[in-house]
């Protein structure tokens, strides 16, 4: 679990803390990114191995977040931290974050343009299990209180967006 949390940690700092050689990644020729087409063949085959890879994905995008990720973000204040997450999502192409409510224990975001389900043809469940574990990671990690994530809509689906609403437990 070191190595994990320390290959990590050093690829945040290469894209948070400027930490970096050449490119981001390394790759003089080809650079940062790879193509959306890419990462959504490969979650939606991930998740045809067998059942229960979306909650594995779940799982590790919780990990992720609650390990690494809000390990860089700052403060305890709902708003701020979800407009973290969201500067964190367009920095690095996942998407775009809107806010669209807070309340004591329920939240509610809008991802558009979704790299993992933007576009995304023939797909009928909503499919961003890992985003919705990043933020129950994240947002338990920083609050200090347990939470569940569920994606109401989906890109995927033909949606204009993927909307979460994240809820606090007691």
């Amino acid at each position: 679990m070191t190595h994990y949390k320390s290959f990590l940690h050093a690829l945040h700092g290469i894209y948070y803390k400027g930490e970096k050689k050449g490119t981001k990644a390394g790759r003089q020729k080809l650079g940062d990114f790879v193509s959306i087409n890419f990462v959504q063949e490969l979650i939606y085959s991930l998740e045809q191995v067998s059942l229960g890879t979306e909650q594995l994905l779940y799982f590790v995008g919780k990990k992720y977040g609650k390990d690494v990720a809000a390990e860089y973000i700052k403060g305890r204040d709902k708003k701020k931290i979800l407009k973290q997450i969201g500067s964190h999502f367009e920095k690095n192409k996942v998407g775009l974050l809107e806010i669209v409510n807070v309340e004591k224990k329920r939240v509610v975001v809008r991802i558009k343009e979704c790299a993992i389900s933007h576009n995304a043809p023939g797909v009928s469940t909503p499919v961003c299990f890992f985003i919705s574990g990043f933020l129950a990671g994240v947002i338990e990690k920083k609050l200090k209180k347990s939470c569940i994530v569920n994606e109401t809509m989906c890109c995927a689906l033909g949606d204009d967006f993927c909307e979460f609403i994240i809820r606090e437990q007691d």
